[in-house]
């Protein structure tokens, strides 16, 4: 193992000019800068005025003054910062990128995908490949990115734009704007008591959650509060807009739940469509055989999401189970089970699906 340490003081700035592989940044209560890369990879520490730079050329772990302010330059592989109470910024990150625990972020490109959570200051993200998912972050978020978007427990001002989805839970602070573009579909829960003129467009239906609440047919627009902030939502598919209520869990992003429950029929309708290419396994495996390995799948997959085996959390009840209600079509009931074996269908998806038939 390379390994190098400079003494820097409490409040460095460091520049990563280039890492062949990943990179962990870890800030800590020492006044030295620490790097090191495994087996017989080169890592270089170099004071160059007031700046110190770093390059290595494999995966690499640095470890420098919580106060330090970090700029990195290029980034092979995957980049990890956390505890950090100076500024981050990033050029360029091919692979994915993970931020706990930091003050001011701008990143300008990241390959992948990212998380962040706990960001005391403002976090601007301006090209970002994958997924993006923002939990608790104080100050103004702007991001662009390519996949489905999830925010939690974020105040305004929010500028973002979604290729996919976007899943929010956000609360907007005094007269701070959001503007939320998404490719796919939208749901939005406000936290607190929003004071906001809010206009929505859709590609698909719009559904309003919130007591009290008439939106113009016409303009999409209506009024919460005494609207003082700027709210606009447009989204390729459907949006669901509702009032405070938490998560149900960490990937919420993986099944819009609300949209479904809005628009069963139309998912209904989609889970017809794919019974057409399903006719020869459906008469080669009896109903039993599926509906019991189908059961199994859902299982699994519900606590693998929750992250807690023995939740305790509510099944789709298999064909024959005792549980079955008598309103509840098994036909119906087994083609949904083969959707979610397929993976035409999600497990929150079928879990909505169950609910509505049961109704």
């Amino acid at each position: 193992m390379s390994q190098q340490r400079l003494d820097c003081g409490r409040s460095p700035t460091l520049r990563v000019e280039h890492v062949q592989g990943d990179l962990e940044i870890r800030g800590t209560e020492q006044t030295q800068i620490e790097a090191s890369v495994e087996g017989n990879g080169q890592v270089s520490l170099r004071q160059d005025g007031q700046v110190v730079v770093l390059t290595a050329d494999r995966d690499a772990r640095l470890k420098l003054p919580r106060a330090a302010t970090v700029h990195v330059v290029e980034i092979i592989g995957d980049l990890q910062v956390r505890d950090l109470d100076g500024p981050l910024e990033a050029d360029r990150v091919e692979g994915d990128a993970l931020l706990v625990h930091l003050a001011a972020v701008r990143i300008s490109k990241v390959g992948g995908s990212l998380r962040a959570s706990e960001v005391r200051g403002d976090l601007g993200l301006q090209g970002v490949g994958g997924d993006v998912r923002l939990t608790d972050v104080s100050g103004g978020v702007r991001v662009a990115l390519g996949g489905n978007l999830t925010v939690k427990n974020t105040n305004s001002p929010l500028d973002a734009t979604a290729g996919g989805d976007a899943v929010l839970q956000i609360e907007i602070a005094q007269s701070e704007p959001v503007a939320v573009v998404a490719g796919g579909d939208i749901v939005c829960r406000l936290n607190g008591s929003p004071s906001a003129e809010v206009t929505l467009s859709s590609g698909g239906s719009q559904t309003i959650d919130l007591p009290n609440v008439q939106p113009d047919s016409s303009t999409g627009r209506f009024t919460l509060g005494g609207g003082e902030a700027a709210v606009s939502m447009s989204a390729g598919g459907d949006i669901w807009l509702g009032g405070e209520e938490p998560f149900s869990g960490a990937d919420d992003v993986d099944a819009i739940g609300s949209r479904v429950a809005a628009s069963v029929g139309k998912t209904l309708a989609e889970v017809e469509v794919g019974l057409g290419a399903m006719g020869a396994v459906m008469e080669s495996v009896s109903e039993a055989e599926i509906s019991t390995k189908v059961q199994r799948i859902v299982e699994r997959a519900i606590r693998r999401q929750r992250g807690r085996p023995g939740s305790g959390m509510p099944l789709p009840v298999a064909k024959g189970s005792p549980e079955t209600s008598s309103a509840t079509s098994d036909e119906e009931r087994l083609k949904i089970l083969k959707m979610v074996e397929d993976g035409k269908l999600s497990v929150e998806d079928a879990e909505k699906l169950f609910e509505a038939l049961e109704a």
